[in-house]
């Protein structure tokens, strides 16, 4: 078992328990929010290698997530997934880990998770 931790938010019940089921059996420790709000109070309590989010949820988007991220944490690899054929304006994301489309090709998410943690090491 790896002692990395990884935050998951995302606002969409059934992705977020698969993506936490499918990371955990990779031996990663995994703490998982359905909402922006719920991971800036986790961020708040605990430490985290490396962050995935959902792009678009409630009030607290995953943009606002990176941003707080970027200036509060920096470093940390960060992974902003979205469903949205636009991606303009979002290519910020990559200088932090990585931007990911729906639907995510888990096995390349892993393999990507297992690279940034390598790298940040």
């Amino acid at each position: 078992m790896s002692d990395k931790k990884i935050l998951i938010v995302d606002d969409e019940a059934d992705l977020l328990e698969m993506y936490k089921e499918l990371i955990e059996e990779e031996g990663f420790e995994v703490k998982a929010c359905e909402s922006g709000e719920k991971a800036f109070e986790a961020l708040e309590q605990n430490s985290f290698d490396l962050i995935i989010s959902d792009h678009n949820m409630g009030e607290v988007s995953g943009e606002d997530l990176l941003k707080h991220v970027n200036q509060n944490i920096p470093g940390v690899p960060f992974f902003l997934v979205t469903g949205e054929n636009n991606m303009q304006g979002l290519e910020f994301a990559h200088s932090m880990g990585g931007l990911l489309t729906k639907p995510v090709d888990i096995f390349a998410l892993i393999d990507r998770i297992n690279e940034s943690l390598a790298d940040a090491a």
